[in-house]
């Protein structure tokens, strides 16, 4: 077994866990399966989004997280794009919803930020005290395992990605 091929078999392994531990669900009425979200109180420090809207401790949310194990088939931008169009208009009308109108925002923490602020997320960056090592390394593995023979991998560092629910519905709302 290759390295890469053992490294795939851990990530769908631990994928397997973290969605059951945290109750991640693929995006309701979304055409691809490329997205996981749960629906959960926020934790962290208040955050001012651009539109003015307060994320306090206790706001309900959705968290996103791309699943893992449709990277090979997200290999380039266009393709990348394409399956964010369909999330971004699936989680409009989820927000429509009686269990998710309560939610303020999507946020996510990704390395395809550059991507994610070009369909409306505000980008921010995370404070050095706040940097998650293990989830770098993790996402480290995952680049890795899921990169293209002889391609240089980018040493970058994710960022949180937030798409307040106001904005992102009278948006992507069809």
């Amino acid at each position: 077994m290759t390295m890469k091929k053992f490294f795939r078999w851990l990530i769908k392994r631990v994928d397997q866990s973290y969605h059951k531990k945290h109750h991640l669900i693929l995006i309701p009425g979304c055409k691809n399966e490329c997205f996981y979200i749960n629906s959960h109180p926020y934790e962290g420090e208040e955050k001012v989004l651009e539109g003015g809207i307060r994320i306090q401790k206790g706001d309900p949310i959705i968290e996103i997280h791309m699943n893992n194990q449709k990277s090979d088939e997200l290999n380039d931008i266009k393709a990348i794009m394409r399956v964010l169009k369909e999330a971004l208009k699936a989680l409009a009308v989820l927000f429509q919803t009686e269990e998710y109108q309560n939610c303020k925002a999507v946020y996510g923490n990704t390395l395809l930020y550059p991507i994610a602020e070009k369909f409306g997320f505000e980008v921010l960056e995370v404070e050095e005290k706040d940097v998650d090592k293990a989830g770098q390394l993790w996402e480290n593995i995952i680049k890795y395992a899921y990169s293209e023979k002889g391609k240089k991998l980018e040493n970058r560092i994710s960022k949180e990605i937030w798409y307040e629910k106001d904005r992102l519905v009278s948006k992507w709302l069809v």
